[in-house]
């Protein structure tokens, strides 16, 4: 009998280990796809040709992205799998926030803080070669609605845009062309520099309706004085650097080029 109970309790010890290690192993694969969160920026070429700035904001699986010097940004996907790396996203024109293309990239980690990937667009077959690397500090300063609670500026063109975002993260905003803007702000985790977003853009004509996004804080001429905020729906996008008002240097608005 006393045999007998002690081969039960060695089985149920190695039943309850398994189902442990099973378990850390779970989580450990639940991880994969978020140990590498965070702010990256780097450099592609078009076809073999240019140096172009590439910024994106990787959270999860979601992603947002621009590129000032091919006038595009971004929103989609990234899936690590190991080393391999894969990212689909659809491409918006920064002038207008017209969708115009999408594109899908294949490439490796190098590092934890270095990716390479190939690209390919759908529609115009542009390939090129992505650098990025991982900006850990700015990704990891942390978030808190007090930090983008305040009074915020844009200048886009001859159009001004003023937003305000309030202590409980709500946004209310119009420009000079008679557009209303309203909608909400959240922390996505504590202690990441990331924050999630819904804009609701009104008397716009064809522009109106519900957009989702992210944003970041970025530190121009002061420690996070710029909240570059991205909004998307399937065909439109709203790229929107904005800066704290009373920190803005732009003395008139600039004809778009």
């Amino acid at each position: 009998m006393k045999q007998f109970i002690i081969l039960s309790v060695v089985i149920v010890l190695l039943v309850l280990g398994s189902w442990w290690l099973a378990k850390v192993d779970l989580d450990k694969s639940q991880s994969i796809a978020t140990n590498y969160d965070g702010i990256w920026s780097g450099n592609f070429d078009i076809n073999g040709r240019g140096n172009y700035q590439f910024n994106a904001l990787y959270v999860g699986n979601e992603l947002i992205a621009y590129t000032p010097d091919a006038r595009a940004s971004y929103r989609g996907t990234v899936d690590f799998n190991g080393s391999d790396y894969r990212s689909y996203m659809r491409m918006y024109l920064l002038v207008n926030g017209s969708y115009f293309d999408s594109v899908t990239l294949n490439g490796k980690v190098i590092s934890p803080n270095e990716i390479e990937a190939q690209f390919l667009t759908t529609d115009a077959a542009d390939s090129g070669t992505l650098k990025l690397r991982r900006d850990k500090a700015l990704y990891e300063r942390g978030a808190q609605l007090s930090k983008v609670a305040d009074q915020w500026i844009y200048y886009h063109g001859f159009t001004i845009t003023k937003f305000t975002i309030a202590d409980n993260g709500r946004i209310d905003g119009a420009d000079t062309n008679g557009c209303g803007y309203e909608g909400e702000i959240s922390v996505i985790a504590a202690d990441y520099n990331a924050y999630r977003l819904k804009l609701r853009v009104n008397s716009c004509y064809e522009l109106d309706g519900v957009y989702e996004g992210m944003a970041y804080l970025l530190s121009g001429l002061e420690e996070d004085d710029t909240l570059n905020m991205q909004v998307y729906t399937d065909e439109q996008a709203f790229y929107l650097p904005i800066v704290r008002d009373t920190k803005s240097t732009s003395p008139t608005p600039q004809e778009p080029t």
